[in-house]
């Protein structure tokens, strides 16, 4: 008789130690797949995101799509339950953000192209982008991108642009005063711009031909 109480009494005891393990196990089965209907549901919504990165990345809006192939991924369960999608976004994801950073490049934010570059790297993104991989490696090759060329440089450039147009313009509309004051405001940014230089001889030809033709028109009325 006491043999037996000794097994139940062990019984029950190895019955009360394992409950929390039970108990804990099936938390995590709850939490699980709360989870997974979690993602489940959040399925429509990352599609809806993905269309429109998609769209932002077709129309060259990087910086849009970039943020949407992210909000994407964060939507997107890495599933059979999301089909294609969350592959699709991963290759968008990388895209966006190659033609982002190269984007920044041009612009002289390398250190922005960097952080965009590395983030496409990292493990929860994709570490296989080879485009990403590749223009990380040239923006640390010092004969490959001429890193002196800064925001201010590229300002400058802009600045250059914007001035050229309008002396164009101030040009075709016979103001041709104005027109040689944006040359020189040219010229001032950039002493050798041959396109200030060759705009400002075109206005003197200019000139001298209305000049040649008033005088001839003149003579011709005396005579």
């Amino acid at each position: 008789m006491k043999n037996s109480s000794t097994i139940s009494w062990l019984i029950v005891s190895g019955l009360i130690l394992c409950l929390p393990a039970v108990v804990q196990a099936q938390s995590v089965n709850k939490i699980a797949d709360r989870e997974a209907a979690r993602r489940q549901a959040g399925v429509p919504r990352g599609q809806e995101v993905l269309a429109r990165a998609q769209s932002e990345l077709h129309a060259k809006q990087y910086s849009l799509a970039h943020d949407d192939f992210r909000a994407a991924l964060r939507y997107l369960p890495n599933s059979p339950a999301a089909g294609n999608s969350y592959s699709v976004a991963l290759d968008g994801f990388c895209e966006s953000g190659v033609k982002l950073a190269e984007q920044r490049i041009a612009e002289g934010k390398y250190e922005e192209s960097e952080v965009i570059l590395n983030e496409i790297l990292s493990d929860p993104y994709n570490p296989n982008c080879r485009e990403a991989r590749t223009l990380l490696t040239h923006l640390h090759d010092p004969g490959y991108i001429n890193k002196t060329m800064g925001p201010k440089f590229f300002a400058k450039v802009e600045e250059v642009k914007k001035l050229l147009t309008e002396a164009e313009g101030f040009y075709q509309s016979g103001r041709y005063d104005m027109a040689m004051k944006r040359y020189d405001q040219v010229l001032n940014l950039d002493p050798y711009n041959t396109a200030a230089r060759k705009g400002q001889e075109r206005i003197d030809l200019t000139k001298y031909q209305y000049g040649v033709q008033g005088y001839n028109e003149t003579r011709g009325r005396a005579m």
